[in-house]
């Protein structure tokens, strides 16, 4: 196979969204050296996949840089051929872009430090009005990055369960209701063996509104895993006399790192900047028309370049009955998010919100 059929090939891998192979099929051009070969990377064509796959090879890194896209972009933007010299200043513009969510990313981080040095002058003040309020039995729980988040009160002990589940198999099968609190106290998952049990030993000096926190580091083997966390208190560690029922918490925990901001488009961003291939799945509440509705499937697909996905464009009419979306966000190593969303106000079913920015880098 030539030099010229390879380029070819990878050029129509990645038409077919195939950028893995895109880039196998680029990597054995790369790596010949005969005088075809030669002659072939020295050309517009060549040079603009290397500059286009450099955004996917840069992928696994935890801040890509892009600097092959960056290099090859300041040879060519003043390109003398309008088409190609567009295709290039549509590089430059992406690059513009991610730039701009670093510096705000940057930016974000040193408000947050600002933030934190002023909150630890007034935190004598908000334990002294803590001591000052009641002593009810209280048991809290959240999740955030490699961690569960338990706000207690009255209580010494409580004792953690994780259940591995598929996010997408049960978003699939109540798409609006089973992360929900009411679905997850009543969940089948109870009905199964945790993966694994954790006895905790709770903070006892409270904080804001007189809750002890007490964070719990998810086990190593576990952090990677999309699950359910049960939090049962042990009644035998209560430090007041109460005839309350004992608590059971439960909460999903997504591994999740990932923002996610939604109006008609929405864009995935971690640490503040843009995740492609996220996989979205989206289903709408949809009405029938004689005051009912029903759940059904929408879309789904995977973000692009700069994290976004449209996820209210279709061919069909669907959208001017859809009442509400659900929508699943999910990235094999940054965890899955599961966000409602209401159909934007001018949506229409011709595709007033289609995302083409992945596909218009390539202007073909």
């Amino acid at each position: 196979m030539t030099g010229q059929h390879l380029l070819v090939m990878a050029y129509y891998m990645i038409l077919f969204d195939r950028i893995e192979d895109a880039i196998m099929v680029f990597s054995r051009l790369e790596s010949c050296s005969d005088v075809e070969a030669v002659e072939l990377k020295a050309t517009v064509q060549y040079s603009y996949l290397t500059a286009f796959l450099d955004f996917f090879r840069s992928n696994d890194q935890q801040e890509p840089t892009f600097p092959v896209a960056r290099r090859v972009v300041a040879s060519y933007i003043t390109h003398p051929q309008p088409r190609w010299r567009q295709r290039f200043m549509r590089i430059q513009e992406f690059l513009e872009e991610y730039d701009a969510f670093e510096e705000q990313s940057l930016r974000q981080q040193q408000d947050m430090e600002m933030i934190d040095a002023t909150m630890e002058g007034d935190q004598l003040n908000r334990d002294d009005a803590a001591s000052t309020r009641g002593s009810q039995i209280k048991l809290e729980a959240s999740v955030s990055e490699g961690a569960v988040v338990l706000l207690s009160q009255c209580l010494g002990q409580c004792e953690l369960a994780f259940y591995p589940i598929d996010v997408e198999l049960m978003f699939s099968t109540e798409p609006f209701n089973t992360f929900s609190d009411s679905a997850a106290s009543a969940s089948s998952i109870l009905l199964v063996e945790p993966r694994q049990h954790l006895s905790v030993d709770l903070n006892a000096t409270a904080t804001d509104a007189g809750m002890a926190k007490t964070v719990v580091q998810i086990p190593d083997q576990l952090n990677g895993v999309q699950m359910m966390v049960r939090v049962r208190e042990i009644p035998a560690s209560r430090t007041v006399k109460s005839v309350a029922p004992p608590t059971n918490v439960i909460v999903p925990y997504f591994n999740s790192s990932l923002k996610v901001a939604q109006c008609g488009v929405l864009q995935v961003l971690r640490g503040g900047l843009p995740v492609r291939s996220c996989y979205v799945k989206v289903y709408a509440k949809v009405s029938t028309g004689d005051g009912r509705t029903k759940t059904e499937f929408y879309k789904d697909g995977y973000t692009d370049l700069l994290g976004k996905f449209d996820y209210v464009g279709t061919n069909g009419d669907l959208i001017s009955n859809v009442e509400k979306f659900s929508i699943l966000i999910s990235h094999e190593k940054f965890g899955a998010k599961v966000e409602q969303a209401d159909p934007p106000v001018l949506a229409t079913a011709i595709g007033d919100f289609s995302n083409k920015d992945e596909h218009e880098l390539l202007l073909y």
